[in-house]
């Protein structure tokens, strides 16, 4: 299955038309550098067998990630929701508790979720209008 973003972008590069299969699920988007950074300092900070997660602790959903898109590409999309009634089990919600990322690892992300997408936006060589 492909990854949201990606996906978006990719639909966007090609067509003013979005097609997503839910507005209201959320997840807790992260750049990847940030994703590099906390898995380095878990190399360097963690105990072996320490579980932590790496996230962003803020829970966007799609429809708000989608918006945000819009804004960065100034471009009319128009968004069509089409429901699939796919039998894997979709995960609703997800948002990364970062307390111990934090406390442990003295990490904190630090790209925004509007400057990441910029960034993948820019390097994905979307027509901007």
């Amino acid at each position: 299955e492909s990854m949201l973003v990606p996906t978006i972008i990719n639909q966007i590069r090609s067509s003013k038309n979005l097609v997503v299969h839910n507005l209201d699920y959320t997840r807790d988007f992260i750049y990847i550098s940030d994703i590099v950074k906390g898995i380095y300092f878990s190399g360097i900070k963690a105990k072996n067998g320490d579980v932590i997660n790496l996230g962003t602790g803020i829970e966007t959903s799609v429809e708000s990630l989608i918006d945000l898109v819009k804004t960065i590409v100034r471009k009319k999309i128009v968004v069509k929701v089409n429901k699939s009634n796919s039998s894997l089990p979709v995960i609703k919600r997800s948002q990364s508790d970062i307390k111990k990322a934090n406390s442990v690892l003295s990490w904190y992300p630090e790209v925004s979720l509007k400057d990441g997408l910029k960034k993948l936006i820019l390097n994905s060589k979307i027509q901007l209008v």
